[in-house]
């Protein structure tokens, strides 16, 4: 006789049940119950939170839904939040979201849309104007992504240098990416108390073997100009006076790291995020 755990539906005890049979009396108050709606009361009630949440931060989603509404108390995601929800096909990021923490969404092979509001269009990843940080791997992996990438922050956006969106855009055409007020999107890391500019962008958006063709900046100012980067080398660079380049590349040799990027060096002495070698 196959027993399981149940609640009765007059008294609201816990009971063992037989779960072969359609109705039963509780031995609690002596009231009959249909079995199966005496199971599905124990197991709701007694089901995990889906969302793992502690000061603010989403720790885990524990979840088995397609679509998703993370809660307005979040302000970062953790790492590996929602890593492998293979069934996941939309989450809305609220407004409230600053961070989104290493491979957070990785690996969500039927993930089709990311919104922070209800307004955003469909066919865009679109982040919230609060975003201020995003994780290495943050998106890896997440094949079903439409190409179409909106940072509507307008302030700096940090990051650690790993691509976000590794091994998503491979079979696409092309991706556009877009910030709000700027003619080309810019990300930035932090070492001590110096800002660097992450260039090129396409390395640490996509990877630096994605082909760089691809990749189109679309001007967030009006959103009518729109033109190619090729890997920072035409049109607009975005990185300032030379001076300014200068500056930053001397910090970077003084820190032990590539001076055209910024990246860390592999043991061949080969940056892993541009793939320049090593020259000073």
């Amino acid at each position: 006789m196959p027993l399981v755990p149940a609640k009765c539906t007059v008294c609201g005890a816990e009971i063992t049940v037989d779960n072969t049979k359609e109705a039963l009396i509780c031995e609690k108050c002596n009231s009959a119950f249909i079995v199966s709606k005496a199971i599905e009361l124990y197991e709701s009630e007694n089901k995990p939170e889906a969302f793992e949440i502690s000061e603010g931060v989403l720790k885990r989603y524990r979840g088995d839904e397609e679509d998703v509404i993370i809660p307005d108390n979040v302000t970062r995601i953790g790492g590996g939040a929602f890593l492998r929800h293979e069934n996941l096909r939309s989450v809305l990021i609220p407004e409230s979201v600053a961070e989104i923490g290493d491979y957070a969404f990785a690996y969500c092979t039927s993930l089709q849309s990311v919104k922070s509001s209800f307004e955003d269009e469909d066919g865009c990843v679109a982040f919230s104007e609060n975003l201020r940080y995003i994780g290495d791997h943050a998106f890896r992996g997440c094949t079903s992504l439409p190409p179409v990438i909106l940072f509507k922050n307008r302030d700096r956006i940090y990051h650690d240098g790993d691509p976000v969106f590794r091994h998503c855009y491979e079979d696409k055409e092309s991706v556009r990416v877009t910030q709000k007020g700027h003619t080309e999107p810019r990300m930035y890391s932090k070492v001590g108390s110096f800002d660097m500019e992450l260039t090129p962008l396409s390395n640490h958006l996509f990877g630096h073997d994605f082909d760089k063709k691809k990749v189109k900046y679309e001007n967030g100012r009006d959103g009518t100009e729109k033109y190619e980067k090729n890997d920072g080398k035409s049109g607009h660079s975005g990185s300032g006076s030379g001076g300014q380049r200068q500056h930053r590349s001397d910090v970077w040799k003084k820190l032990g790291l590539c001076a055209h990027c910024g990246g860390s060096f592999g043991l061949m002495k080969k940056c892993k995020s541009c793939g320049m070698k090593k020259d000073y």
